[in-house]
């Protein structure tokens, strides 16, 4: 018998990470938050990569788990650290990101699905890569609109990793939508 499944194990690590990163916070730390409001967390086990998403300002981290530190930060206009994407950039996420789901990819390619409302259509995924030689950037894919109304509303978002699948449900249709992680087309 199996002490945890996978999906067990996966809520273990989130929460042993945010217990340990909290308690790093309380002990004393030289190390600036950085993100507001951390609202939305995609984990690439593959790569150790834990993806935090900030509700607001268009923060985005990438902390490296099995090292426990930030994948890479910037300096903003006063000098000052921030995190690997900031209000001050011109790649932009959902003005309210609501939910993001992560496929790893070959040649150490990260693959970021983020659902969000803003001013324009709310049937849109952006789509970022992440690689350490490249770095943060928008995706070939993005933004992936999902057919329907204008005013449809995406909720859920999950990758399937092993058919490389990015599965999303629209709340207002009833439908559920799937997609190729690596071409964005959609699967009938």
């Amino acid at each position: 018998m199996y002490l945890f499944n996978s999906l067990q194990k996966i809520v273990l690590f989130v929460l042993l990470l945010f217990f340990f990163s909290s308690l790093n916070a309380c002990v004393g730390s030289d190390r600036k938050d950085r993100l507001k409001f951390p609202a939305i967390v995609a984990i690439d086990q593959a790569k150790k990569r834990v993806f935090v998403i900030d509700n607001q300002k268009n923060g985005l981290n990438i902390i490296q788990a099995d090292k426990n530190n930030e994948v890479m930060v910037k300096d903003n206009k006063d000098g000052e650290e921030v995190g690997l994407l900031t209000e001050e950039d011109t790649l932009l996420l959902p003005q309210f990101p609501s939910n993001a789901a992560l496929a790893s990819l070959g040649n150490d390619l990260s693959r970021l699905f983020i659902l969000g409302n803003d001013e324009t259509s709310l049937q849109k995924i952006i789509v970022i890569d992440y690689d350490t030689a490249l770095g943060l950037r928008r995706s070939e894919l993005s933004p992936m609109i999902v057919s329907g109304d204008s005013a449809d509303v995406l909720v859920g978002i999950q990758v399937d990793a092993t058919r490389g699948i990015v599965w999303v449900s629209n709340s207002s249709s009833g439908f559920l939508h799937a997609y190729d992680v690596q071409t964005g087309i959609e699967i009938p």
